[in-house]
């Protein structure tokens, strides 16, 4: 009896024992499965035939992928011919690496996805390996971050260049300006050389137009804030292009949602960003097209309301692969541009704490969006 009773507390015991252990457990597991969770990175574990083990969320996001629907499946049933990882996992899952780091774009059609890569082997306790851990990173916005970098030094830089050079024509131009000025005077009796001067200082004009471009491209803009109604500024702006206008006989129409929008900002600045814009839209179209400028009150979730202008045209379009090309400075499809004026545009919008967008369609026209704050941002 007695030692019955003893195996029977013995058993009670181990029961415990047994129940605190598959407690422990869980409890770990569910530790494990909280830190794949929550972790920044994205993790693929494969076994040595392939199949899925592990997938945590952020693995699931980088990789277009349902966990629920891929873990306990074997690789190549989930990653089809089409997925952009397929050819590399094909290759890579069955020779395991000692340890590879790699970057790779992920070409999903609407948005490529630039991933790091790292692979190593999975091992047990013997330090045997039983198949292959994949770590993956996303590392897209760091890579923008990392363009917008060099884009501003590239512009720094060309500003720089910009300026010196500019400097360094306007100051002979001046000089061939004023001598052209005597010589015309001296020659006012010989109206076929008159003629010919008149069109020396055209080109004079022209060039000089050019080096002023470069230096407000070159010059940082310097703004000075002030209460600016916006239909007033759109119909000066307006009447500064209204020859161009009148010439192509292009019709305008004007939508505001409101006629007594005001934003804070640098007047003649804007004038200037709308006046490149405005005329880069009649440029592109052909006589009797439309343009069209709106205004509105955007507000957006948890941000101040802001002021959106855009100016559409009926015009030509811009070919996708450009439109990202556009705000560069020196990029033109026109002969006679600099390809500064849209640079000038993005400078000025861009120091008004501003965003600039366009959208275009071939042989249909295009949309140039300005979105900027009523207030001065800090």
């Amino acid at each position: 009896n007695d030692m019955q009773k003893n195996i029977k507390i013995n058993e009670g015991k181990l029961r415990k024992l047994k129940q605190l252990a598959e407690a422990e457990a869980a409890s770990i597991k569910n530790y494990n499965d909280y830190i794949l969770q929550s972790i920044a990175n994205g993790i693929l574990t494969l076994d040595l035939d392939g199949n899925i083990t592990v997938l945590n969320p952020e693995a699931a996001r980088i990789l277009r992928l349902n966990s629920s629907k891929s873990v306990g499946k074997n690789c190549q049933a989930i990653f089809t011919a089409d997925h952009p990882l397929y050819p590399f996992l094909k290759q890579s899952h069955k020779k395991i690496p000692k340890s590879d780091f790699m970057e790779k774009t992920l070409n999903f059609g609407d948005s490529p996805i630039t991933v790091g890569i790292q692979i190593s082997p999975l091992l047990d306790s013997e330090q045997h390996i039983i198949g292959s851990n994949w770590v993956f990173t996303d590392l897209t916005e760091l890579r923008k971050l990392q363009e917008k970098i060099k884009a501003k030094e590239r512009m720094a830089y060309l500003g720089e260049l910009s300026a010196a050079v500019a400097h360094e024509i306007r100051n002979p131009l001046n000089s061939i300006e004023l001598y052209i000025g005597l010589m015309k005077r001296q020659l006012s009796s010989k109206p076929e050389l008159i003629q010919a001067i008149d069109k020396i200082q055209q080109e004079i004009q022209a060039l000089n137009s050019i080096v002023t471009d470069f230096l407000i491209f070159a010059r940082p803009p310097q703004l000075n804030y002030q209460s600016v109604i916006l239909s007033d500024l759109l119909q000066e702006t307006l009447m500064l292009a209204e020859n161009e206008i009148r010439q192509k006989n292009i019709h305008v129409q004007m939508n505001f949602s409101d006629n007594t929008i005001i934003i804070k900002g640098d007047y003649n600045q804007l004038k200037q960003a709308l006046l490149n814009v405005i005329l880069n839209a009649v440029q592109s179209m052909q006589p009797g097209g439309v343009l069209s400028i709106k205004a509105s009150h955007v507000q957006g979730k948890g941000r101040p309301v802001r002021v959106r202008i855009q100016v559409n045209d009926t015009g030509k379009g811009i070919p996708e692969k450009n439109i990202e090309k556009i705000f560069e400075p020196f990029y033109s499809t026109r002969n006679q541009g600099t390809g500064l004026g849209l640079s000038i545009v993005h400078n000025i919008i861009r120091a008004h704490s501003g965003a600039i967008f366009v959208e275009s369609e071939a042989d249909k026209g295009t949309t140039v969006t300005f979105e900027l704050p009523k207030e001065m941002e800090k």
